[in-house]
């Protein structure tokens, strides 16, 4: 598998679905980390940039183009298992969103906890037509304020270490404060025309740059030669990112972590699957979670079947876009944050082809090509502590 990173030249910012209108004031609030489609066609059009032309490419001429970057209306071998984040080379991923997050009571802003939930037996009175449900046992109540959990992010090790036991995290890092860097820019808007000043069109935007030691990392297979590539033209502006690549052997858990899980799947047969990049959702399946986990079978492999009970998960977000090939919207879905965790019952003869998963596939990738192909919906298998209420 290749590692390539990506770490910008100068400020950037990504904009996302944002909207402005003439006369009225705007203040734009970029969002990062881009989405997984944003990065897979910045590599896509710099490869093809540097090895041929647009214009050979919309022919669908043959050759390397052609064989790892496909044409306008199909991919090709290159392929993007995922988008993460580094800091001094390690890892960063999304907090588990099976965690309640929260800020210890009279201590420093900066002073967060995060702690599991359990899965239990949906025995309240509830709105919810589930039978099981997610909380806090009575002795671990929080002492502090809850939160959104959204832009937290922990070190590889410390996520491995928490998300296997199912133990609190402290040691948590906030998008804001440890991986970026943001900074107003106002001025008005300049006629593509004319290219003077519009009337009456003031904006403001943040932008944004990354912490010294931080990156954008993109873990492609396959993948090709990317080392005539040195800059890639990535978000607002075409604004420019520098590009490395070496060869990284992707592996989440050791081999003692790994049978720890096939420990906890024998004794209890609930699996976690958890989201490191945010998923689409086929649109033949809610989003609800009442609807969701009501005697739903999912099909993560050919041969592996799941039932979903509960799982823990924040607002989605619509995505969509311009379809530059068809020329029209590109078909509307919903898209589930990197952080979800889905609960499924498996079958016990079913342990051992999940646990070849555990250190990473992609989600519904047989109903989405570009979920495949672009990085969506890369997740990877936990178990849960023995439960005495299963």
């Amino acid at each position: 598998m290749s590692k390539l990173s990506l770490v910008p030249a100068d400020s950037f910012f990504f904009k996302g679905h944002l909207t402005t209108e003439l006369g009225t004031p705007s203040h734009l609030v970029g969002l990062f980390p881009p989405r997984p489609n944003t990065v897979y066609g910045a590599l896509r059009a710099a490869y093809i940039h540097r090895h041929s032309t647009f214009a050979e490419f919309r022919r669908g001429k043959g050759g390397p183009v052609k064989q790892w970057m496909g044409t306008p209306a199909s991919y090709g071998a290159f392929r993007q298992r995922a988008i993460l984040l580094a800091k001094n080379r390690d890892y960063l991923l999304p907090l588990p969103l099976d965690y309640n997050f929260y800020r210890l009571k009279n201590s420093d802003a900066g002073t967060w906890r995060a702690l599991p939930l359990h899965l239990e037996p949906n025995s309240s009175a509830s709105s919810a037509g589930v039978s099981w449900t997610l909380g806090l046992p009575d002795r671990e109540k929080t002492a502090g304020k809850t939160a959104s959990p959204g832009g937290r992010y922990l070190r590889l090790e410390d996520w491995k270490a928490g998300v296997l036991q199912q133990q609190s995290f402290s040691a948590i890092l906030s998008l804001e404060d440890d991986i970026i860097n943001d900074y107003a820019k106002t001025g008005i808007a300049i006629g593509r025309d004319s290219r003077t000043a519009e009337r009456s069109y003031f904006y403001q935007m943040n932008m944004m740059n990354l912490k010294a030691d931080c990156a954008l990392v993109a873990l492609s297979e396959p993948c090709p030669d990317f080392s005539e590539v040195p800059l890639v033209s990535l978000g607002g502006e075409n604004r420019p990112w520098f590009l490395s690549q070496e060869t990284n052997d992707w592996k989440l858990w050791s081999e003692e972590q790994l049978e720890e899980i096939k420990s906890q799947l024998q004794r209890t047969p609930i699996a976690r699957i958890i989201l490191l990049t945010p998923a689409l959702w086929p649109n033949n399946l809610s989003f609800l979670l009442d609807l969701q986990t009501e005697g739903e079978i999912w099909q993560l492999t050919p041969d592996i079947e799941v039932e979903p009970i509960t799982w823990a998960t924040a607002r989605p977000e619509l995505y969509g876009g311009w379809d530059i090939v068809r020329h029209r919207p590109k078909p509307r879905q919903w898209m589930m944050p990197a952080g979800t965790v889905i609960y499924v019952k498996i079958r016990e003869n079913d342990i051992s082809p999940i646990l070849a998963l555990a250190d990473g596939f992609t989600l519904f990738a047989d109903q989405e090509e570009c979920s495949g192909m672009e990085g969506f919906g890369f997740a990877v298998i936990a178990g849960i502590k023995e439960s005495n209420q299963y």
